[in-house]
């Protein structure tokens, strides 16, 4: 999540969805002037992981940035109040839920950092963790409700897609005013996120994902 009072934008960081080089191509319009003199020797979306840490594992609230890097639209409206959030242009970015499933297991999986990287590597393949996921995963969320309210009204004001990424951050940044590069981070993946599944997977995360899938008007 990113908030910049000075060009007034607010970016939803969903998981796993081009957030980190979003991230890195707008925090330099959204830092303070120390965190720019301090980005060339800590990039930006390591100083973003570094605020949350401490606030997780300390209980110290500074952080640069008011949010957490993957908050909801609604939890931000909650805290804001709904007038001040829709006084920035709020935007997110969405990617195909058949390739968002397959990214957030190859990612977890081959970062040993990541916090469930022990977990999904108990399974032998992606169609065993996604049979489970499918049918047992509890912590299971939509990326719909990361920028839509508990009734299903979109909170924000535009919501773009991974799989036109430059023509749709092009867009962000004609309506924010700024001009900037879109780097390049966590590309977990050169294969089509097709080879991967089974038609009997296919069809387990459609239903799973059936409110993302027609909202974000998407297909395998």
């Amino acid at each position: 999540m990113l908030l910049s009072k000075k060009h007034n934008f607010i970016f939803i960081h969903i998981p796993k969805v081009a957030g980190q080089s979003v991230t890195n191509a707008l925090m330099p319009h959204a830092a303070m002037c120390w965190q720019r003199l301090l980005s060339p020797v800590i990039p930006y979306r390591y100083q973003l992981k570094a605020y949350t840490k401490l606030r997780k594992h300390t209980g110290i609230t500074f952080n640069p940035q008011p949010f957490h890097d993957h908050i909801e639209a609604n939890e931000i409206v909650d805290r804001l109040g709904l007038d001040v959030f829709k006084s920035y242009y709020s935007f997110a970015f969405v990617r195909n839920p058949w390739a968002w499933a397959l990214s957030q297991y190859t990612y977890a999986v081959k970062n040993p950092r990541h916090t469930k990287h022990a977990f999904m590597k108990q399974f032998n393949d992606f169609d065993e963790y996604i049979r489970w996921h499918c049918k047992k995963d509890d912590s299971f969320y939509l990326q719909k409700s990361y920028v839509c309210d508990s009734n299903g009204t979109q909170l924000v004001n535009y919501i773009g897609k991974q799989e036109k990424l430059s023509e749709d951050f092009a867009h962000v940044c004609k309506n924010i005013g700024i001009g900037t590069t879109l780097p390049k981070f966590n590309v977990s993946r050169k294969s089509s996120y097709k080879d991967h599944y089974t038609n009997d997977t296919k069809k387990l995360v459609e239903t799973l994902y059936e409110e993302d899938i027609e909202y974000f008007k998407y297909s395998f």
